[in-house]
């Protein structure tokens, strides 16, 4: 990464690389890499007062996403798997938010997606995200959620809904659903 802002789990801060061409690796060797982010989430638990804005993430899921709907309804979550558009399905984003939030909030994620129905960089994504593993940004919002700050909740969560084409939207959608829908059985 070359922004503190696009951290993740296993990312590292880079000035720039150097030139590459197409198929070429680069190797980087743990030894010459400074940890600057922990992507473990927060301790904190969210702060009530925020619990209808964070409703209404769930808005999130209309227009270019609409094709999320019908599966977040059913709860039917594998379906979500490489759904949607952007080089990050927005289906894979919104599993990775339900899944920060459940952790989050000390519950179990309720379903695992089969490896391999979505692009490489999706299925990392959702890995680390069911191991606990958070981006900056969101691990970001989390913190402000827990907070009364409301700037720090609508500065972080503008940051995250600006996150890519429709990354960031379908992300919110999914901790939203995690945070506010009501559990069954």
């Amino acid at each position: 990464m070359t922004s503190p802002e696009d951290m993740g789990p296993r990312t590292f801060l880079v000035e720039t690389l150097p030139p590459v061409r197409a198929g070429e690796r680069i190797a980087v060797r743990p030894a010459d890499v400074r940890v600057t982010y922990d992507p473990a989430l927060p301790a904190e638990k969210m702060n009530p007062r925020w619990k209808g804005l964070v409703a209404e993430w769930g808005d999130f899921l209309a227009g270019e996403l609409s094709d999320l709907q019908e599966p977040v309804i059913r709860r039917a979550w594998n379906e979500l798997v490489g759904l949607g558009p952007g080089s990050t399905p927005a289906g894979d984003d919104f599993l990775s938010g339900l899944a920060a939030g459940m952790l989050w909030q000390g519950e179990d994620v309720p379903f695992h997606p089969v490896p391999g129905l979505t692009s490489w960089l999706s299925g990392e994504m959702l890995r680390d995200a069911f191991a606990g593993g958070i981006w900056f940004r969101a691990k970001r919002l989390l913190g402000a959620l827990a907070s009364e700050d409301p700037g720090a909740v609508t500065g972080s969560a503008g940051s995250i809904a600006d996150w890519g084409h429709t990354s960031g939207r379908a992300w919110l959608a999914g901790l939203a659903e995690a945070l506010c829908r009501e559990r069954t059985g």
